[in-house]
């Protein structure tokens, strides 16, 4: 009897001990969604081109550079333009995707566009950006006269980091 006794008292007093617990806080912290709107469209605005191949670079503070056979014409009836993005969102790091390329067409023929780039901080301060996208455009030599554009590849996405 008395080793009955010893051994519930060993399980008795043992059972008090080998257990313990604490809890813990789930907390989650919903981001207002990323946004993104156009304000502006990318224009090369009008160029020139003779025999030779050239290219224009755009850059995203509007200024523009050309080289090879593409010029630009002394009076112009267009304005150059940067794309121009409005990014909205929490004050957080946010990166940019952007096309590879882009081909522009006049209905029968085309230019390529490439080398996109933005002018972006990659941060939401105070959850607002203005972003500028620029590109350089090829042209080919004797290139076709007419207005080229392309109104739905230019796409630009944004993601929280």
């Amino acid at each position: 009897m008395r080793s009955l006794f010893f051994l519930l008292l060993i399980v008795l007093s043992s059972t008090g001990y080998s257990q313990s617990s604490v809890t813990a806080t789930a907390t989650v912290t919903i981001l207002k969604p990323i946004s993104i709107t156009k304000e502006a469209d990318l224009n090369f605005a009008e160029i020139m081109v003779n025999e030779t191949s050239g290219t224009v670079i755009l850059s995203p503070d509007g200024s523009r550079t050309v080289s090879g056979g593409a010029a630009f014409p002394t009076q112009s009836t267009h304005t150059a333009k940067a794309a121009s993005f409005k990014i909205n969102g929490e004050a957080a790091s946010y990166s940019i995707s952007l096309p590879e390329e882009i081909l522009l067409s006049n209905g029968t023929h085309t230019l390529l566009l490439n080398n996109l780039t933005h002018d972006s901080a990659g941060t939401l301060e105070n959850g607002v950006e203005k972003v500028n996208v620029g590109a350089t455009l090829h042209i080919n030599g004797m290139q076709k006269p007419g207005t080229y554009y392309n109104a739905g590849d230019l796409r630009m996405t944004v993601q929280y980091q």
